[in-house]
């Protein structure tokens, strides 16, 4: 898991698993996000599709809003994506967009599952 800084705000509100429902030109996809502190005062997060499984990196914090970057191998080719997601108690919701021209933003909600 990549670890980086956080800005000002609640930490503490995004540790835990999130379930999370993507919205996508193939049809609803699941992903759990795990989401700790980092030991620095930072975040670190990973994310387990049927995609797999991939660290979260660039996570940055800002009061309820988080935003991140993940590389993901689908079908054997590399897909870069930027995540930015907003936390209401213990739902989540964002957009996740990717390096590839011909996917729109792909909308994603969530909730808190444990911890």
């Amino acid at each position: 898991m990549s670890s980086t800084s956080t800005t000002a705000g609640d930490q503490a509100g995004f540790v835990g698993s999130w379930q999370l429902e993507i919205t996508s030109p193939l049809g609803p996809q699941t992903a759990t996000l795990f989401v700790e502190e980092d030991g620095a005062g930072g975040l670190r997060a990973r994310m387990s599709s049927s995609w797999g499984e991939a660290p979260l990196d660039t996570i940055q914090q800002n009061g309820d809003t988080i935003t991140a970057a993940v590389a993901l191998k689908i079908q054997g080719m590399s897909i870069q994506a930027n995540i930015e997601g907003r936390r209401e108690g213990d739902n989540l919701s964002g957009t996740i967009r990717t390096n590839m021209p011909i996917v729109p933003p792909l909308m994603f909600t969530g909730r808190k599952i444990s911890q």
